[in-house]
C-alpha cells in the first residue's frame, strides 16, 4: 500500500510538472520575447550572448519556437551583429535543426562556423588525481604519429577519428576507453594560404592544453563541462601546413571537445584546408614544427567573457555582475570548484537585493543545495506569486526527494497568476 501511495504521489508531481508550462506559458513566453528583443537590440555587444542563452533556456517552456528561431536567424545574418554573437546564434540554430531532424541543415551551419573536423586521436593516458594535466606524455615530448606507447591500461597509438558532419563535437569517450580519469590527445593539420594571426575558439570537457606548430598557445586546468566558444586562444598559422595538437583531461562523464578557427572578431577563417593524416599533407612534420605558432605581440581579439569581466571590474554595477555571472553559468569557463558563476551572482544579488530574478538566477547557479534553497526562498519573499520561483523551489524539493514539499510548491506554481512574474 505504501508503494502504491508513493507511486501515485510521484504521478501527481509529474502531472503538475507537465502542466506547469501551460499555467505559466503566457508569462514565460513574454519573458522570452523580452529577452529576444534585448538580444536583437544588443547584437553588436557581448551582452547579447547572455540574452540569447537566457531566451534559449526557456525553449522547453514555450512550445512555439517560431520567435526564438526567427530572432536567432536575424542575429546570425545581420550585418550589425558582432561576429562572435552571430556565431553563438548560428550554433543554437544548428542545435534546433538537429532536434527537428534537419541533419543536413545543421551540418551546413557547422561548416559555416569554421569547425575543424579532421582529427587523429590517441589515448587514454592516466589522469588519476588530475595528475595527467601536468604530465608530459609522448605526444608532448616527441610528436611521432607512427609509434605505440603505454597508455592507461594498454598500448595506444594514433587513429583517425570518424567524421560526422552534423555533430560538431569530437567525442573522445566514444573511441578511447576507459574515459574516466583519462587524458587524450587529438591532432589536425591546417593549411593556410598566407601567414595569419587568428583565434582558436574551443569547448573542452574538461581541462585542456593547446599547441600550434609545437608551441603552446593555450590551456586551462579547469575541470568543467564544455560550452560553445568557451575559451579563446590567439595563435599564428604560417603559410602552408600547420599542426594543431589538443590535450583534453577528464575525470568523469563526457570526454570531448570542439574547436574552430576565427579571425580576431570571431568570423570563421576562409580559404583554409584541414587534414588528419600526414599522407594528405605536402610538408614533413619536422618542417612544420619549425614554424611559428604563437600570436604576434599585441594581437588583440574579441572575447565576450573578457569584455564582461572588465565591465564588472570597472563599473561594479549589479547589472554588470549579473551579466558576468550568467555568462560564466552558461559558458562554464572555470573550474567547478571555483564556482565563479555563483560568486558573481552573489555580488549582483547584494547590489540588486530587491530583484527576484537575480535571486532565481543565483539559485540556479548555486552548487550547495542549502544555498540554492535560500536563494529561491529570497526570490519568493520578494515575489510570492512568481510562477518561476515557485517552480524552481518545487523542482529543488523534487531533486531532494521531498515529494510532499515538491507537490506543495508545484501546485502553487500551477495556480499562480501568469502576470505575477
Amino acid at each position: 500500500m505504501r508503494r502504491t501511495k508513493g507511486a501515485l504521489l510521484q504521478l501527481g508531481i509529474l502531472i503538475l510538472a507537465a502542466s506547469l508550462p501551460l499555467a505559466a506559458r503566457n508569462t514565460l513566453q513574454n519573458r522570452q520575447a523580452l529577452l529576444l528583443k534585448d538580444a536583437l537590440k544588443h547584437r553588436g555587444d557581448a551582452q547579447a550572448v547572455v540574452d540569447i542563452y537566457q531566451a534559449f533556456g526557456l525553449r522547453e517552456d514555450v512550445p512555439d519556437k517560431a520567435l526564438l528561431r526567427s530572432t536567432l536567424e536575424k542575429i546570425a545574418q545581420s550585418p550589425g551583429s558582432n561576429a562572435e554573437v552571430a556565431a553563438h546564434a548560428e550554433n543554437l540554430l544548428a542545435f534546433l535543426d538537429r532536434q527537428a531532424g534537419l541533419w543536413n541543415k545543421a551540418a551546413g551551419r557547422y561548416r559555416k562556423l569554421g569547425l575543424v573536423r579532421t582529427w587523429e586521436v590517441i589515448g587514454p593516458f592516466s589522469d588519476e588525481n588530475k595528475s595527467g594535466y601536468d604530465t608530459k606524455y609522448p605526444p608532448e615530448k616527441d610528436l611521432d604519429l607512427k609509434g605505440a606507447w603505454e597508455g592507461k591500461t594498454e598500448k595506444v597509438s594514433w587513429r583517425v577519428y570518424p567524421q560526422y558532419p552534423s555533430d560538431p563535437v569530437i567525442r573522445l569517450g566514444a573511441v578511447l576507453d576507459p574515459s574516466d580519469k583519462a587524458a587524450g590527445y587529438a591532432l589536425a593539420f591546417v593549411q593556410a594560404k598566407r601567414r595569419t594571426s587568428c583565434v582558436i575558439r574551443g569547448a573542452y570537457d574538461e581541462a585542456y592544453k593547446l599547441w600550434v606548430n609545437g608551441e603552446q598557445v593555450g590551456g586551462a586546468k579547469d575541470y568543467n563541462g564544455a560550452s560553445f566558444d568557451q575559451y579563446a586562444d590567439a595563435c599564428t598559422l604560417s603559410a602552408g601546413w600547420n599542426v594543431l595538437l589538443v590535450k583534453v583531461c577528464n575525470q568523469e562523464g563526457n570526454w570531448d571537445f570542439s574547436l574552430r578557427l576565427t579571425d580576431a572578431r570571431g568570423r570563421a577563417l576562409r580559404n583554409i584546408k584541414t587534414a588528419a593524416i600526414p599522407e594528405d599533407v605536402t610538408e614533413h612534420l619536422s618542417h612544420i614544427l619549425k614554424k611559428d605558432g604563437r600570436a604576434p605581440q599585441g594581437f588583440r581579439f574579441f572575447d565576450p567573457g573578457r569584455v564582461l569581466e572588465k565591465r564588472a571590474a570597472v563599473g561594479g554595477s549589479g547589472k554588470a555582475e549579473e551579466l558576468l555571472g550568467l555568462y560564466r553559468y552558461y559558458e562554464r569557463n572555470f573550474d567547478k570548484g571555483a564556482a565563479l558563476d555563483s560568486a558573481a551572482l552573489r555580488k549582483a544579488a547584494a547590489k540588486l537585493p530587491k530583484d527576484p530574478q537575480v535571486w532565481i538566477e543565483l539559485g540556479d547557479a548555486e552548487a550547495d543545495h542549502n544555498h540554492r534553497r535560500a536563494a529561491y526562498a529570497k526570490a519568493l519573499d520578494l515575489a510570492p506569486g512568481s510562477a518561476q520561483a515557485l517552480e524552481r523551489m518545487g523542482q529543488y524539493y523534487l531533486r531532494r526527494r521531498m515529494t510532499l514539499k515538491a507537490m506543495e510548491y508545484l501546485n502553487k506554481s500551477v495556480q499562480a497568476s501568469p502576470g505575477c512574474l
